[in-house]
């Protein structure tokens, strides 16, 4: 939160720096004419964390996360491109976002971006009254944290330094038995390298795929291998030959060679096209969802990548006939094959061999596939809690400048719903902070009214969300006891609660 931002900025000694941000959606244009686009508010020190320079203009400074002086904007490069055609006197001009004018300070350069959040169209200063900056209000963590380390410093020394400031912190907190609330209800800090959170989630999806595609790929090496084996036995007595008329062997190995390297480079040629359209499918299946999944592409290092592969491979796999060549004299090849036409018993042997290697490692695949069928099979056929068919779904976000109460929201909101609902088609609308499965969690400590805590006792802090009449009803979500919420569970009423059962 804003609090645990202020004092790791200044009191962790293995940070270089410190930096929060937090994803939000804004109205942009004048009434009329506006579109909604996503955004990020962040705190001036993230770009200098990123070790990122605008292209244009200047970051934001520290005195501009004081309300009344955070009207500032940076674009990313490509709302810039979009919005003001690249220009280069935008430095200055206005932006109304959320009814309010903000001036245009910078521009991001080209290919900035934070993992799964491609689609921010520009950057704001958080502001921070002095009130939320103090003890007070510590957690109200609905902020992401990120930080630099010194040189020579460590996560886990960064990890000491955090346990013993919240250690601090948790003394200083005007809250009764706050050590045990925060115990029991799980609270700790995760330090993590960056690189390792991003892909924490996705780690063992992609090492599964690597392990597919390893096995593939050795599976296409033995096919590989054994019909280039197969080949040089059929081509054995024709090179023999041609030696014993007088060829000079020097020039039938460049032969040989050039012949399986066109073979390699072409096969190469066409496993890009096919990385093309795989790439292109994979898009089409939500590889921006992967962390940077979005820069994801076949750019030169690959293709020289590819070619290189290819011309190593012709080149191994020719010169198995040049070996046999080079290995033995030339009367034991009339010897083996002249008469009898078939191969040598040790060139049965090893082709005997890669068959039964790609045979089982086929095998493989095929059980890591069943099972990962399986697998699917049984996460599809879990019941979510609701009926998911039929149900579709907005994202509303309202500006602060034209509701900046509770009760104007609520009236857009009752208005809202009351004009959906009389649509054709439409059986029910309700509204909700946070769609299920978005991951856009909130929890907080529940305890009785009145209710003192008695020492050792442990304490719940629950997943919560906030919903309108009708939500059970909308989402097919099946009511075990009680009642579901009304329009007289309004802000003069008593406060209601549905809660889950696990």
């Amino acid at each position: 939160g804003s609090v645990d931002f202020f004092f790791r900025r200044d009191g962790i000694e293995a940070f270089e720096d410190v930096a929060v941000f937090q994803g939000s959606g804004n109205t942009v244009g004048e009434p009329g004419a506006t579109e909604q686009v996503s955004s990020l508010r962040v705190s001036p020190s993230l770009l200098s964390v990123l070790r990122v320079q605008p292209a244009l203009g200047r970051n934001f400074t520290d005195d501009e996360m004081d309300v009344g002086n955070h009207q500032k904007v940076i674009l990313t490069h490509g709302y810039w491109e979009e919005q003001f055609a690249g220009s280069a006197d935008v430095l200055g001009r206005s932006l109304r976002i959320d009814g309010e004018p903000f001036e245009i300070v910078g521009v991001l350069p080209e290919g900035f971006g934070m993992a799964n959040r491609d689609d921010v169209r520009f950057l704001l200063p958080t502001p921070f009254s002095e009130e939320q900056r103090q003890i007070d209000n510590w957690h109200s963590n609905n902020f992401q944290m990120v930080a630099r380390l010194l040189p020579g410093e460590t996560v886990e020394r960064a990890k000491a330094q955090i346990d013993a400031l919240n250690n601090a912190m948790i003394e200083e907190w005007p809250v009764p038995n706050a050590g045990q609330i925060l115990s029991d209800a799980g609270f700790t800090t995760v330090v993590r390298p960056y690189q390792d959170d991003l892909v924490r989630n996705v780690r063992p999806m992609l090492f599964t795929l690597w392990a597919g595609v390893f096995f593939v790929l050795l599976i296409g090496c033995v096919n590989i291998a054994n019909l280039m084996l197969a080949r040089s036995q059929v081509r054995r007595t024709e090179l023999a030959m041609r030696l014993a008329l007088g060829a000079q062997r020097g020039r039938v190995a460049r032969q040989v060679l050039t012949e399986n390297v066109l073979i390699g480079v072409l096969g190469g040629v066409l496993g890009a096209g096919v990385g093309v359209l795989g790439l292109a499918l994979l898009n089409a299946l939500g590889l921006s969802d992967l962390p940077r999944g979005s820069q994801v592409g076949l750019d030169a290092g690959v293709l020289l990548f590819t070619l290189g592969v290819a011309l190593g491979a012709g080149v191994l796999f020719g010169l198995i006939p040049v070996v046999h060549l080079v290995r033995n004299d030339l009367s034991s090849v009339f010897r083996t094959e002249g008469r009898t036409g078939t191969a040598s018993r040790r060139a049965v042997t090893l082709r005997s061999g890669l068959v039964t290697a790609q045979v089982a490692l086929a095998f493989v695949m095929l059980i890591g596939a069943g099972l990962m069928f399986v697998s699917f099979r049984s996460a599809v056929a879990v019941d979510p809690g609701f009926r998911p068919e039929g149900v579709f779904t907005a994202m509303v976000s309202l500006p602060e400048s034209r509701y900046a109460d509770a009760e104007s929201r609520r009236q857009f909101t009752d208005e809202l719903l009351s004009q959906l609902r009389v649509i054709p088609g439409v059986e029910a609308a309700s509204m909700t902070s946070q769609l299920p499965f978005s991951g856009n969690n909130s929890s907080s400590v529940i305890l009785p009214e009145g209710y003192v805590t008695q020492p050792g006792e442990s304490l719940l802090s629950p997943f919560q969300t906030w919903v309108g009449d009708d939500y059970f009803e909308t989402l097919g979500i099946e009511l075990v006891e009680g009642r579901t919420f009304h329009l007289s569970d309004g802000p003069d009423a008593a406060n209601a609660i549905v809660s889950a059962v696990k």
